[in-house]
């Protein structure tokens, strides 16, 4: 077990209370989780997780998000659909332009992607990788066993601003969880089918789905919890300008 995981498993399951964590400390610590306990997410720690969220920065303060937490038969009703339509073999339509990546950006998805799936025991080379592949696809369609799924949405009218501000609010989310010992995995592939989710959800059209977050505590004993994405040198991010 690393330092991590022993600093957030000492955090009791169903804690109301938050544990001290220094902020440098939790940024350094979060990761995406793909693998959760079953225990259910008391509903008081989301709220007080979602308040933190909520000082998240906007543009013109708009506070443009807006977000579904789905928990207990309404999520696996909602899985359940997802599931039936990743067999049913329905393409992805989401609300939002697919990205077209460029080399650099190429080399990390894959990159990352084939160290996640060798420690899921999936390979190109198995006769049966296209199952697996279904297989792995049902399984972030369940959240990965997470208890809570956090929808989150926006008015389409306010494009692209508002999608910025959206992902300072999912990040401080994600951040607010981990004092109250809750793992998080922030996935666009649940929200591939919107329409769906707009049914199932009673919302109208003109609400644009960007992406879930899968919320329960940690199991630290599965594998696929040991993997970790890989950051590039800072170097490569960088362009200083007016410095000696």
């Amino acid at each position: 077990m690393t330092s991590a995981q022993d600093r957030l498993r000492g955090i009791p399951v169903g804690a109301r209370e938050p544990a001290p964590l220094d902020l440098l400390e939790a940024i350094r610590l979060r990761k995406s989780i793909r693998a959760f306990r079953p225990d259910p997410v008391p509903r008081e720690a989301l709220e007080r997780a979602l308040a933190l969220a909520q000082r998240a920065a906007s543009w013109s303060n708009l506070q443009p998000w807006e977000y579904a937490v789905v928990t207990g038969p309404r999520l696996r009703e909602l899985s359940d659909a997802l599931v039936a339509f990743v067999l049913g073999g329905e393409e992805p339509r989401y609300d939002f332009e697919r990205p077209v990546f460029q080399p650099v950006h190429q080399r990390r998805r894959v990159s990352d992607g084939i160290r996640l799936f060798d420690i899921a025991g999936i390979h190109r080379e198995d006769p049966d990788y296209d199952q697996k592949r279904a297989d792995w696809r049902c399984r972030n369609m369940r959240l990965f066993g997470a208890p809570v799924g956090v929808f989150i949405y926006m008015e389409r009218q306010l494009h692209t601003p508002a999608v910025l501000d959206i992902g300072g609010f999912v990040t401080t989310l994600m951040l607010a969880c981990l004092p109250f010992g809750l793992g998080t995995c922030a996935s666009g592939s649940l929200v591939g089918y919107p329409d769906l989710l707009r049914q199932l959800l009673g919302l109208p059209d003109s609400k644009m789905f960007l992406c879930g977050v899968c919320v329960g505590y940690p199991d630290w004993d599965a594998p696929l919890n040991t993997f970790g994405a890989d950051r590039d040198p800072l170097e490569m991010f960088w362009h200083w300008h007016g410095w000696d």
